[in-house]
């Protein structure tokens, strides 16, 4: 059963408001949940008040339309401000003093059935007026001096109040006093609490829950349950949108969107039934022109598999680029017509790169299903054969990257980082002295061996100073060019060869920081772990003088130009060498287990990779370098 979305239906809503007016001895409240204490204008009598303008009951009430009350709600809620003053006269936010009440708890009123809440509010006033007409008649004003309270609310074990300006100091000298038994503390504060709240966290805090009903009515309107489509299309025409001013300023507009994903977080509690009831979204004809008013999409419907973004403003990719692979199952995506500078044959291969599940593209089928079932399969990297426990990098760009980072780390540092870095990246290394060497090693510690690298070592334990660790964090093109120049020459293990000296993991990274600027929010990228060793050579003799152990951090995202990679954060660890044999598989749960590692590295099939060990004396080395001599001449059957 799908999930239920709530069916539109017509209310009386100023008889319901006459209802509740003709109640006597009730505490009356906002659509907040906040406390409504207005008093009457002068020259208007208390039963008139009690209606107000605007407010009237039975057949006068008839002639507002409801459509008119719903649009000052909706619009109070996403505009710069959610609390408005009830008190008389045009008071706004930014006359009113705001206090916070406590001990009031404590009293005996808080048994009452409203928690002591009205008799508070009552003593508050009492006091407070008393105190106001002791000021003024000291100062000769003859005039009547009555606080009201504007509103209120309780949070918790504390009571807030605001009243007006003008009145805060006769609300502050109430501090102190005792109601109903107990000590009251009052304390002026700066905000009264759900003033600023986003517009998503107005609607959860929203008691009356207009504004959610509303979006919910919108959903009901949009979702097809036949075809599992969720249509956002054309929202700035959507007349029950427009006539609320959902589109009139660029910050309700803002709000709007992650406020409607935040009612489908709702509507649709888990991500199984977002995955079934909701496979496709169109987002056409709404003048896009990159995806940050609507990205919040990708993270309340992750599984998607239909996209439409047709009859946009997307001049480029990049406006995609904050959508780069976050929709895993994407199988259709729709982005023509849109004016797009980039070549159609240009824009479908990047695009196909991002969403490797993609079958169809502008209604066109640009890949099969065997197409599909070979890039997402996990079968072993040949090219690179260290992959770690955890290597998610279908596309091969944190591959291609670590390749081209290992080499220009080894051979041209200057080129390396024109190629990937820029003034916004940073590097930082630290060496540890302390940790030990392998045991089976023949190396020993030699005194002033790690000279060259500590002038710039950021090791915490060591520099304690906030001045010292900045130093040491070098950022921009020019600090790092400096600071990679200034360590030893390396040479580290190939990657092809000598696959068992590494440990490799790389992980998709969300947040990665957008050079462009467009979305603030950051974009996607990988986090890369490199675990192994290298040769220190002499920059003098061009000798190898030690082996080190080392790990290696970088958060990798995209570049400023298209196409561009960038090393966005590198640290680098390096320490005494401590061999690899922490990750060789372990030999103790049977021969089946260095089957199934040879397996992985090689990418052959169980029964060739046992043929290969039983060779070569099942030595998972021996049996690697057997394969790597004998690969071209094996048949296709041998691998996976």
């Amino acid at each position: 059963m799908s999930p239920r979305l709530p069916a539109r239906r017509a209310t009386n809503q100023s008889s319901q408001r006459g209802t509740a007016k003709r109640r006597t001895g009730a505490v009356r409240t906002d659509r907040d949940g906040d406390l409504v204490m207005d008093g009457a204008p002068r020259g208007i009598t208390k039963s008139r008040a009690r209606g107000g303008a605007g407010r009237d009951n039975g057949k006068a009430g008839a002639k507002h339309h409801p459509s008119a009350s719903l649009k000052k709600e909706i619009l109070r809620h996403i505009g710069p401000t959610n609390s408005t003053s009830r008190a008389p006269g045009p008071e706004t936010n930014k006359s009113s003093k705001h206090f916070k009440i406590t001990g009031w708890k404590k009293s005996k009123a808080a048994t009452n059935a409203d928690g002591g809440v009205a008799a508070l509010i009552a003593f508050l006033e009492k006091r407070a007026t008393i105190s106001s007409q002791k000021y003024a008649n000291a100062h000769a004003d003859k005039r009547k001096h009555e606080v009201k309270i504007s509103k209120s609310r309780v949070q918790g074990d504390a009571f807030f109040i605001s009243v007006r300006a003008d009145e805060a100091p006769s609300v502050s000298r109430v501090n102190g006093y005792a109601f109903a038994g107990a000590n009251i503390a009052v304390e002026e504060v700066a905000q009264f609490p759900g003033d600023d709240l986003p517009m998503d966290e107005q609607i959860s805090a929203n008691t009356s829950g207009s504004i959610r009903e509303l979006l919910k009515n919108f959903l009901e309107r949009r979702y097809d349950r036949n075809a599992k489509l969720l249509n956002l299309s054309n929202l700035e025409q959507d007349p029950e949108l427009t006539s609320l001013g959902m589109f009139n300023t660029a910050s309700t507009q803002s709000k709007f969107f992650p406020a409607l994903m935040k009612i489908c977080d709702d509507v649709f509690t888990s991500a199984d039934e977002k995955r079934e009831f909701v496979q496709s979204v169109t987002l056409s004809g709404n003048h896009l022109s990159s995806i940050a008013p609507v990205s919040t999409l990708a993270p309340t419907f992750p599984d998607l598999k239909n996209l439409d973004l047709s009859t946009n403003n997307f001049t480029s990719i990049r406006g995609l680029q904050g959508w780069r692979h976050k929709f895993k199952y994407l199988d259709h995506l729709v982005v023509a017509p849109n004016p797009f500078t980039e070549n159609a044959v240009e824009l479908q291969n990047e695009l196909m790169k991002w969403y490797p599940r993609l079958r169809f593209f502008n209604r066109s089928q640009v890949r099969t299903d065997e197409d599909v079932a070979k890039l997402v399969s996990p079968t072993p990297m040949n090219s690179l054969l260290v992959a770690g426990p955890k290597f998610q990098d279908e596309q091969q760009i944190a591959e291609n990257f670590i390749k081209n980072f290992i080499f220009g780390f080894d051979s041209d540092r200057n080129a390396l980082i024109d190629l990937y870095y820029d003034e916004d990246c940073s590097f930082s290394y630290s060496v540890n002295t302390q940790s030990l060497n392998d045991p089976s090693t023949t190396q020993r510690h030699t005194k002033g061996e790690w000279d060259a690298w500590l002038k710039g070592s950021r090791n915490f334990i060591k520099v304690t100073t906030e001045q010292g660790r900045k130093v040491r964090l070098f950022r921009g093109l020019g600090a790092i060019r400096g600071a990679f120049n200034s360590l030893p020459m390396t040479q580290h293990p190939s990657l092809a060869t000598d696959p068992q000296k590494w440990l490799i993991e790389c992980v998709s990274q969300s947040g990665v920081p957008d050079p462009t600027g467009q979305f603030p929010g950051g974009v996607g990228g990988f986090l890369i772990t490199l675990q192994g060793e290298f040769q220190e050579v002499s920059r003098s003799s061009g000798q190898t003088e030690k082996v080190r152990s080392f790990e290696r951090t970088i958060v990798l995202g995209p570049g400023q130009e298209s196409g561009r990679l960038r090393a966005v954060s590198d640290m680098l660890l390096v320490r005494a060498y401590g061999g690899f044999a922490a990750w060789l598989p372990e030999t103790g749960g049977g021969p089946e287990v260095i089957v199934a590692e040879l397996s992985r590295m090689s990418g052959m099939t169980l029964e060739f990779s046992k043929q290969c060990l039983d060779e070569n004396e099942f030595n998972l080395e021996k049996a690697y370098a057997a394969f790597l001599n004998a690969k071209a001449s094996l048949p296709q059957a041998a691998f996976l």
